[in-house]
């Protein structure tokens, strides 16, 4: 067997299996929240693209917007992204909105304890 066969063998029955399987379960099947990446911070969406016009209106973008490699997140907010995996519940840098992002083991552990009515609900945690 080729390793590209075993590789597409292994993709199609992940695919095939329900997005419940190993993950626990969020009150939403797709996470909806954009965030991006500024200064070492998350941001919601609504903030990320306000950062964006000030600093687009102090004539601070850069010059190759179109592609990300051409700066740094220190400079410029990359996104919008998918919300990523972490260890704890993300929060926007700038409002504290909950950007609903999935977690890791840790993440859940985390949520466990430290009681949030807004984790428990989106998360799905009864205590």
């Amino acid at each position: 067997m080729s390793l590209m066969w075993i590789l597409r063998f292994t993709n199609e029955i992940l695919s095939a299996l329900p997005k419940s399987v190993g993950n626990p379960p969020t009150r939403k099947d797709k996470l909806e929240m954009n965030t991006y990446i500024y200064n070492a911070d998350i941001y919601c969406e609504p903030c990320g693209n306000k950062i964006k016009r000030n600093l687009d209106a102090e004539g601070l973008a850069p010059l190759h917007l179109a592609d990300e490699f051409y700066w740094d997140s220190g400079d410029y907010p990359k996104g919008p992204y998918d919300a990523s995996e972490s260890d704890t519940p993300d929060h926007c840098g700038s409002c504290g909105v909950f950007l609903e992002n999935p977690l890791t083991s840790d993440g859940y552990d985390y949520i466990m304890e430290n009681q949030n009515s807004e984790w428990d609900e989106f998360y799905v945690i009864e205590r």
